[in-house]
């Protein structure tokens, strides 16, 4: 069992996990019940890894790197 995972969705969460690119340390993990929980959770890990990166090119931008 994947923690914060429910059974019946292991599957589709590790595929969908896999594919997304960004990781997370297990356990920090939200509890997922639902596939349309673990979209949600993945389109977030996505946005956020967008925002980082839009957030160091700035700061580079900046510093002049």
């Amino acid at each position: 069992m994947i923690y914060n995972v429910a059974p019946e969705i292991e599957k589709y969460f590790v595929e969908r996990y896999k594919k997304c690119g960004v990781r997370v340390v297990p356990g920090h993990w939200p509890e997922m019940k639902t596939k349309e929980d673990v979209d949600r959770w993945i389109e977030l890990l996505k946005k956020s890894e967008e925002m980082l990166d839009v957030l160091f090119a700035e700061e580079e931008a900046q510093n002049g790197d």
